[in-house]
């Protein structure tokens, strides 16, 4: 990037708990990430779904122009690590585990 923008052409995947307090957000603003947020874990399986949809397109639009994914994903969320890195599978889109 130029002048001003930080941006680094990476993005965290992070589940909504890690948000909580806001230091992860800033620990990764000050690493230079770009940020998207995973759905809530407890909204209803047919939204879950649908919204978790959502955010693959996202994440793959993001790959398919270069970017790199990163899944910092805490391990009291072990569902959404499984669905996420499964929808991440099945189109293909390499993350890393952070």
């Amino acid at each position: 990037m130029t002048g001003d923008d930080l941006r680094s052409r990476r993005i965290a995947v992070v589940a909504d708990t890690s948000l909580q307090g806001g230091a992860l957000i800033l620990r990764l603003e000050a690493e230079g990430w770009g940020l998207l947020q995973l759905p809530p874990q407890d909204l209803p399986q047919p939204a879950f779904d649908a919204a978790l949809g959502l955010v693959l397109d996202q994440i793959e639009d993001y790959a398919r122009h270069g970017y790199s994914i990163g899944l910092f994903l805490p391990p009291e969320v072990p569902t959404l690590t499984l669905a996420l890195q499964e929808g991440l599978r099945s189109r293909g889109i390499a993350a890393d585990i952070m």
